[in-house]
């Protein structure tokens, strides 16, 4: 994905799935993390609907341990709410972004990477919706974070 071969990477995640499902059985909460790199690469290949219920899947397996910390949520919310918009799904798509958002917040801090993610995914199901005063809200934030931040990984216009 990095490199832009999203086909090639695409064929990667559905393997590893195969293999790690086969190693630790289908409910394993081992698995999360590929059922996660199929969605977040089916959202680059704008497949939304199968993006969406591979990241659900990740998050149901991370929401089935007892021993996942909730900031875990966090990314796979986020995506989801990258799917919803693909989807047209605007109020899902807020409601998804606003709640790893409060997540975020709560475990990870205002400035965190995955928190300033969470609001930029936010903005966009905004953006989309015409909530013009949310989108404002949200770019307020990105630019007041602390110059440390790493405002490029955001991939935001805002």
């Amino acid at each position: 994905n990095e490199q832009g071969d999203h086909a090639a990477a695409l064929g990667i995640a559905q393997q590893q799935i195969a293999d790690r499902e086969a190693l630790h059985g289908i409910d394993s909460p081992r698995v999360a993390v590929d059922w996660n790199n199929l969605g977040q690469t089916l959202v680059l290949l704008e497949r939304s609907a199968e993006a969406e219920h591979a990241l659900r899947r990740a998050l149901a397996l991370i929401d089935a341990d007892p021993q996942s910390p909730e900031s875990r949520r966090v990314y796979l919310l986020s995506g989801i709410a990258n799917a919803e918009i693909g989807q047209g799904y605007l109020d899902r798509a807020r409601d998804s972004a606003t709640e790893a958002l409060a997540i975020s917040q709560r475990t990870l801090g205002a400035w965190h990477q995955l928190t300033l993610r969470s609001v930029n995914s936010l903005a966009a199901a905004q953006l989309l919706a015409g909530d013009y005063a949310g989108v404002i809200a949200g770019a307020s934030r990105l630019r007041a974070a602390p110059p440390d931040v790493d405002r490029h990984s955001l991939k935001t216009g805002l």
